[in-house]
């Protein structure tokens, strides 16, 4: 089952996968942001300290191009912060992976409120079901904006979804900045309600 859709923004992109350890991105080098995360979702039982500063991936192919800079996006644009797509708490098991999900590869400017509110509650809920077997996620939709500080596209879309499929079940996470109507959101569920049936 595929649930990757394809823009046309994304078929003149540059795309690469980036293995990171703990988790792969589907890495959009021309528009310099993450179209897609993946990662095992384990039990809980790491406890490595969150990084206290955000990095540049260094680590891109030549030719790629990263987001220009760490910094704040509230420096640049007010109430946008820097959102995690792979959060990082369920990185720290691993030293080397926590580290990693703090990579600007992996960070997206989102609206400081979704960030703080639903995808922080997203994430919340995540912790109950540490023991499913995969998490992914991706972007529906692209924000026509740039961060010109970072050269990077903020998105506008997202979507919360556990899918039971032969008899597993899985739980399936992605979310960013829902500035879109709450009709294409619906039609977009429903889309993604019936290609799961």
């Amino acid at each position: 089952m595929s649930l990757i859709t394809t823009f046309s923004a994304a078929a003149q992109a540059q795309v690469v996968t980036l293995n990171k350890g703990g988790y792969t991105l589907s890495y959009d080098c021309t528009n310099r942001t993450a179209l897609r995360y993946e990662y095992v979702l384990q039990a809980d039982t790491g406890s490595a300290a969150r990084p206290s500063s955000f990095n540049l991936d260094t680590e891109l192919p030549s030719g790629c191009a990263g987001q220009t800079s760490s910094a704040s996006y509230a420096s640049v644009r007010s109430g946008y912060d820097r959102g995690h797509l792979v959060t990082s708490n369920h990185m720290d098991y691993n030293t080397t992976y926590i580290r990693r999900a703090n990579l600007m590869s992996n960070i997206v400017p989102q609206v400081a409120s979704f960030n703080q509110g639903i995808w922080v509650r997203a994430e919340e809920v995540a912790e109950c079901y540490r023991k499913r077997p995969s998490l992914w996620g991706r972007h529906l939709q692209r924000h026509d904006q740039r961060l010109l500080s970072h050269q990077s596209w903020h998105p506008h879309a997202g979507f919360f979804l556990e899918d039971h499929h032969h008899g597993q079940s899985k739980w399936r996470l992605s979310g960013h900045q829902l500035a879109h109507s709450k009709q294409r959101h619906a039609r977009i569920a429903g889309q993604l309600h019936r290609q799961h049936q």
